[in-house]
């Protein structure tokens, strides 16, 4: 994993949008997180989907994948990807937009660990 040294604001990255490839913000820190091995994906994968399979025909809420971001806190700026997060339905006003980055703390967050996680 790989830390940049330049600070990122929530309105940069909505502006200009980020680097390329996969990044996370820590403490207002761009973070570049690598990819993950095939065990990991097929541990998401089955994980994703059983509570996917739950949630969405009985309207529970959203469930979302690891490439989402979810704004923990502005400033400075902490915005985090997690394997899966889940928000109950009861939580989103009517006019939710997901369109972008989330400014909701998931109800349940997993993360599969890696061998190389720390």
């Amino acid at each position: 994993m790989v830390t940049t040294t330049r600070s990122v604001t929530l309105e940069e990255l909505e502006r200009d949008g980020g680097p390329e490839g996969w990044w996370e913000v820590i403490n207002g820190e761009l973070t570049e997180l690598l990819p993950a091995g095939g065990k990991h994906g097929r541990i998401w994968g089955a994980i994703y989907a059983h509570l996917w399979n739950f949630v969405v025909p009985n309207r529970r809420g959203h469930v979302y994948g690891a490439d989402t971001g979810f704004v923990l806190v502005v400033d400075p700026l902490t915005l985090r990807a997690p394997d899966v997060g889940f928000i109950r339905a009861e939580r989103l006003p009517a006019d939710f937009d997901d369109g972008g980055y989330l400014r909701v703390v998931p109800d349940i967050v997993v993360e599969v660990l890696s061998p190389s996680d720390r």
